[in-house]
């Protein structure tokens, strides 16, 4: 619903499908290699860069949907 609301330019769109490309590359190798916690907190530090404070992606929805508890 997010990208309902916010129409992303073309670039915006390639930039953030990059990212998501990128996470979902990194959390396979983790998945298919049988990677332990460390490797995977990895994946979970690029999804939280990705909409933490001075990202582009950063608004109030986003922090509310994500709560970091402890890595």
């Amino acid at each position: 619903m997010w990208y309902e609301e916010n129409i992303l330019s073309p670039e915006e769109l390639e930039r953030l499908w990059g990212k998501v490309q990128t996470v979902y590359n990194q959390a396979k190798d983790c998945f298919n290699e049988h990677k332990d916690e460390n490797a995977w907190i990895e994946v979970v530090k690029m999804v939280w860069r990705a909409v933490s404070k001075d990202s582009e992606w950063d608004t109030a929805e986003t922090r509310s949907m994500l709560e970091l508890n402890s890595m």
